[in-house]
């Protein structure tokens, strides 16, 4: 009995390192596929394996016109851009791109979810109030996806130095990428089985800000060109100037400085550190440099 066990066990084994070397071969075949589309800019090695049938396991199958789609996608890009008076060249790459990403959820029901996120992300570059894009939406939604809000960013800041610093700011353009985690059904187990998760952003363009210092009437106008607030807060753009009256109450000459800041960040929220380079050496005599801010972002309605 031992031995009928035994030989069980190994024949289980033998079947399974036959299944992990077909699915190691055929991620090799769509791997190398992919090298030689960057390579040539062509979709046909691509097609080529497709046509082969050499792509067995239906999630490689899957991935396979997912890839072709997005090489697509890439030329759609360049015609968009610098062809759009050939219609009829554009319309077939369309209609390409969007079969390709039908053959990649009929192919694979238990990993639609992928090929419809992508087909969502396509479908919101060059038509966001079709019916497929809408359900596409939906579908991907209930599976956990947060899509990313963009637009006018406002944001109120406090910051530490010397003293308690309130303030806000505004830029034309902004984005905010929130966390999700999707997860769909798998039809072997019946579970909800991790799809993908997403690491948020969070960055704007061309921000005017204004801070007031508390207890005396100095105050604080800068413009950085780019900056990004999350995961980290990375931001060497920042010029700004400060005026106002001193604490013995003098009016003071207008002291412009350079603000670099580092942090961390997520979501809406960002605490950083920052360093102001006063352009006056009497200013930076006179001033502490070092400050600690805490910052809370969102898009405008």
């Amino acid at each position: 009995m031992n031995i009928e066990k035994i030989h069980y066990t190994l024949l289980l084994c033998f079947i399974h390192t036959l299944a992990l070397q077909a699915q190691t071969s055929q991620n090799d075949l769509i791997n190398a596929a992919q090298k030689e589309v960057r390579t040539t800019r062509n979709t046909k090695p691509l097609s080529d394996l497709i046509a082969s049938g050499q792509l067995t396991e239906t999630r490689y199958l899957a991935t396979a016109y997912i890839q072709r789609a997005k090489m697509n996608q890439r030329i759609d890009r360049k015609y968009w851009h610098k062809f759009v008076w050939e219609e009829p060249i554009r319309d077939s790459l369309v209609l390409s791109i969007l079969a390709d990403y039908e053959q990649a959820i009929a192919t694979c029901p238990s990993c639609d979810l992928v090929a419809q996120k992508k087909r969502y992300e396509f479908l919101h570059e060059i038509a966001p109030k079709t019916e497929m894009f809408k359900d596409d939406f939906a579908k991907i939604k209930a599976a956990g996806y947060k899509p990313d809000q963009k637009g006018v960013m406002l944001s109120l800041h406090a910051w530490q130095r010397s003293g308690l610093w309130l303030g806000g700011s505004i830029s034309p353009f902004g984005t905010i990428s929130p966390y999700y985690r999707m997860r769909f059904k798998s039809p072997s187990t019946d579970k909800k089985d991790k799809f993908s998760r997403h690491i948020p952003f969070n960055f704007n363009a061309l921000a005017l800000a204004y801070s007031r210092k508390l207890d005396r009437n100095l105050n604080d106008i800068s413009f950085s060109v780019f900056q990004l607030n999350a995961p980290i807060v990375l931001n060497l753009t920042t010029i700004g100037v400060q005026f106002g009256k001193d604490t013995e109450g003098e009016k003071i000459t207008p002291r412009w400085y350079y603000r670099p800041e580092i942090g961390v960040g997520i979501g809406h929220l960002s605490l950083s550190i920052g360093y102001d380079l006063f352009f006056k050496k009497s200013a930076r005599e006179a001033s502490d440099k070092f400050f600690v801010q805490l910052r809370y972002a969102f898009i405008a309605n």
